[in-house]
């Protein structure tokens, strides 16, 4: 399997900051703090210059109450249809979770802008 990796924020000609950095902006990572064994997080996204990580700790929970979270998810999320700029559907759809006060937005192309929440969920922005 071989990995790309992104051009960091500038290189790219496009993007021109990094976000504040974790020293300057604490943000407490799950798999920081938790009280599982030390290698049972694997890392998916490791990426300090624009705030985004992503963890997976493979059998933390049954396979049964991982479909029951599943499908809870499915049902409750307010789940939004991203669309392509020329406004027909794609594949996926999102959803935004953020914690208290954050006034964060996520946006996808041009058109699709779903607005923070601002109260408790399950992920922070």
């Amino acid at each position: 399997m071989s990995f790309e990796r992104w051009p960091r924020p500038g290189e790219d000609g496009v993007s021109d900051a990094s976000e504040v950095s974790r020293e300057d902006l604490p943000l407490r990572l799950l798999a920081e703090f938790s009280s599982a064994w030390p290698h049972a997080w694997h890392p998916v996204v490791l990426d300090e210059d624009r705030r985004s990580f992503s963890f997976h700790w493979p059998k933390a929970i049954s396979e049964e109450r991982s479909q029951s979270y599943f499908e809870r998810l499915l049902e409750v999320a307010p789940w939004v249809e991203l669309r392509n700029t020329k406004g027909t559907s794609v594949t996926r759809s999102t959803c935004w979770y953020c914690t208290g006060g954050c006034t964060c937005d996520y946006a996808y192309g041009q058109q699709t802008r779903v607005e923070s929440p601002g109260f408790n969920r399950l992920f922070t922005c």
